[in-house]
């Protein structure tokens, strides 16, 4: 096998997986509501919030938006 024909299995087994999980659920706005969720609880923790609203200060947009679309793309 090539490497375009790797690159093409590769991508071919991504989309499977990608329609295996949203067939249960885990779609993109699944995983909005979890990272916007998990994060909502971090920032309001007493101890892990200080740490993470200190050095995400002004910048939690788009740390939101990265951690999405890397979950989005695992």
């Amino acid at each position: 096998m090539d490497s375009a024909d790797a690159y093409r299995e590769a991508l071919r087994r991504r989309r499977a997986l990608q329609l295996s999980a949203e067939e249960i659920g885990v779609d993109r706005e699944f995983i909005s509501n979890l990272v916007e969720t998990f994060y909502g609880r971090i920032r309001e923790h007493d101890e892990l919030g200080t740490v993470f609203n200190k050095v995400l200060e002004g910048r939690w947009p788009q740390h939101l938006a990265k951690m999405k679309s890397f979950w989005a793309g695992v």
